[in-house]
């Protein structure tokens, strides 16, 4: 049988207006280029980062949380608490902050 591999999914459509997020607000944090706001806040997210990088999911997770704590609305934090809690099999977590991040760049209902 073919393998995934063999058959690419297509290319995702380029942004237009009606791709941009909902809430102006969130517009700075739902470019590629987000980062974080705070001294405290950037460190968070780079252990989370570091923790994510060297296999440490559980950990990377829970700096993540700390980031998103520390700001309410930043879907990135968010996003990469999703990526990390999927990796480590939390499943649900993982599912439900992915739909978060999603509503907070004005994705979803």
């Amino acid at each position: 049988p073919p393998s995934p591999r063999d058959n690419p999914p297509p290319p995702l459509p380029e942004k237009n207006s009606a791709s941009r997020p909902a809430n102006p607000a969130a517009s700075a944090y739902c470019s590629p280029a987000a980062s974080a706001s705070s001294p405290r806040e950037r460190r968070d997210h780079a252990a989370g980062s570091a923790a994510f990088e060297a296999g440490r999911d559980r950990e990377a997770a829970a700096a993540f949380a700390i980031a998103a704590d520390a700001s309410p609305g930043n879907p990135v934090h968010v996003a990469d608490r999703a990526a990390a809690r999927l990796r480590a099999g939390d499943w649900a977590g993982g599912v439900a902050d992915a739909a978060e991040a999603v509503r907070l760049c004005g994705g979803g209902g």
